[in-house]
């Protein structure tokens, strides 16, 4: 029996997941900041089966070739290696410049707008095809309910989001397919089943649809080396920030340590492994600690301060948390630097009337994040239109100290 629409959608899905995506085209748009006009296609599907090429156009364009950890392929990452002249390392100067997008016309050329209203319809569509996927998987097969969940990504609720990405609806079903066939429950894993997992991929698409016009940070030395990216370690010890992190422990004893901390005082903080890098960008740490200041003001004296579990990422240390079984899903806006992960559960002990998940819920209705609940963390990302005015925000928590 031929197959009908949906069966015919799903089969090119999955074949297409065989098929080497485009090269990408890499531009410089504004000094100093990294953008492509058609950005690399990281997905699981491609990664590690092909060459990512890139076309060198502008000042500041080089390739670099890499060996992914557990990947094997060796594969050839177009990176922009931005240095520009003049840059302070102190935290009174170059935590003003450093990461600093300059002008907002460098920030529209990365995203269309989405509004609201549209958003508020996908985000709704999500939800019920969740729901539905889930009823199917108890009553039917993985097949039955993949083809279901391919069929409701052609509906207008999804397309007007879906559509704005590269490849479109076709590109981004082929992925899900592929990661709903390779997906396994992990302990580590944000998505406890099936359904969450879908769940978190379709709202992570929003992210795609704001950044999937930046390049981002390949490598892990991409993240150390980035002028785009300022240290957490100054602004700490000068009482800039207003949230809690820990660094990722370096070696045996550290995690040793760690251990033995989790055993005899499991509350003191979230059972988290740390920040593998202690860097971000601007508006993140602006947005953060605004949510931090209210959260701490609404709540009694000497409760914890909201926490972090997660900022910038490469995309080789995503695919190190793939292989590890975490939800990191590709592309991820955690490695063009506009997203971050703050505990929840941990924080619900002090926090008995959710006000930490009103406070991000309000944000993200007024347009400013994209907000992911993914359990034990709750996901954010900064929308590229907000960038200006949170950039603003953190010059003035600078001034402030």
């Amino acid at each position: 029996m031929a197959p009908g629409p949906a069966g015919s959608l799903l089969h090119r899905a999955a074949r297409d997941l065989l098929v080497p995506s485009p090269a990408s085209v890499v531009t410089v748009v504004h000094n100093g900041a990294r953008r492509v006009s058609h950005p690399l296609s990281y997905d699981r599907g491609h990664l590690g089966h092909q060459q990512l090429h890139a076309l060198q156009s502008g000042t500041g364009v080089g390739v670099r070739n890499m060996r992914w950890p557990g990947v094997g392929d060796h594969i050839a990452a177009a990176r922009m290696i931005a240095e520009p002249a003049g840059r302070k390392t102190a935290v009174a100067k170059h935590t003003r410049s450093a990461g600093r997008l300059d002008a907002s016309e460098a920030v529209a050329q990365v995203a269309p707008i989405l509004p609201n209203s549209q958003l508020l319809q996908y985000r709704a569509a999500v939800d019920d095809l969740v729901m539905e996927a889930s009823r199917r998987l108890v009553h039917s097969d993985l097949l039955t309910a993949e083809a279901f969940v391919v069929e409701r990504l052609g509906q207008p609720e999804f397309t007007s989001v879906l559509s704005r990405l590269v490849g479109g609806v076709d590109a981004v079903t082929a992925r899900l397919v592929g990661e709903t066939r390779t997906y396994r429950p992990s302990i580590r894993s944000s998505a406890s089943d099936l359904p969450a997992f879908i769940r978190i991929f379709l709202l992570s698409q929003i992210d795609s649809a704001w950044w999937s016009g930046m390049a981002p940070f390949v490598s892990d030395i991409d993240v150390l080396r980035s002028t785009e990216l300022v240290d957490l370690t100054p602004l700490r010890s000068a009482n800039v920030l207003q949230f809690q992190y820990r660094g990722q422990s370096a070696g045996l004893p550290g995690r040793a340590r760690d251990w033995a901390q989790r055993r005899t005082l499991p509350t003191i903080r979230p059972h988290t492994a740390g920040l593998r890098f202690t860097r971000s960008r601007p508006p993140v740490i602006a947005v953060v600690n605004e949510v931090a200041r209210e959260l701490a003001a609404a709540l009694p004296p000497r409760t914890p301060r909201l926490w972090v579990t997660s900022l910038v990422r490469s995309v080789q240390h995503q695919h190190r948390l793939r292989s590890l079984g975490y939800a990191a899903v590709l592309p991820s806006s955690h490695c063009v630097g506009y997203a971050c992960d703050v505990e929840m559960q941990w924080f619900r002990r002090f926090d008995r009337d959710n006000l930490l998940a009103r406070l991000l819920i309000e944000r993200q209705e007024a347009g400013q994040l994209n907000v992911i609940d993914e359990g034990q963390v709750w996901h954010l990302c900064v929308i590229p239109h907000a960038c200006d005015e949170l950039q603003v925000a953190y010059d003035a928590q600078l001034a402030d100290r």
